[in-house]
């Protein structure tokens, strides 16, 4: 599974099958079950970056794609692919977007960008900005460490 994402009204989680089943599920947040709710997506390696924004839409980062989900009927809807601006010149030939979350207080996205990995080495990951409108995808910076998850915490849930 891959691409964990909560929706901002109804609080349910949703996830994606990242092994070729191009599956979303509904995971249960009390016992940790996934429940079947849509297959055969056509999402190439699945959601591995996943967001809602505040209206209710999921947007799916499928390798090289920006995509949105309906998650009542399933139907998957290309955004167009993602496009890189800001960059450093990439080692690898792929890269993805292994986390999406969009923050609260203005809707920006952000992702965690892996550059490849397809060599067997690992490589750099950065902190970016997703344009949903465009797939725009623009660097904010580059780690020192290898990163793969990425959330905003509601200041409710803060002690």
């Amino acid at each position: 599974m891959s691409g964990l994402t909560i929706h901002p009204t109804t609080g349910v989680i949703y996830s994606f099958g990242s092994d070729g089943t191009n599956d979303m599920y509904e995971v249960n947040a009390t016992t940790g079950a996934f429940s079947l709710l849509h297959t055969g997506l056509n999402l190439d390696n699945g959601g591995t970056g996943t967001t809602f924004t505040s209206d209710g839409t999921i947007y799916v980062a499928a390798r090289a794609e920006l995509w949105t989900v309906n998650i009542t009927t399933g139907a998957p809807t290309l955004i167009g692919a993602m496009t890189y601006t800001g960059f450093p010149t990439f080692t690898e030939s792929s890269q993805t977007i292994g986390s999406m979350t969009t923050r609260p207080s203005d809707g920006v996205v952000f992702g965690i960008l892996k550059d490849g990995g397809n060599s067997g080495t690992l490589q750099p990951t950065f902190l970016v900005t997703v344009n949903l409108a465009t797939a725009e995808i623009t660097n904010v910076g580059q780690h020192s460490e290898l990163m793969d998850g990425l959330a905003f915490v509601p200041t409710s849930a803060l002690p």
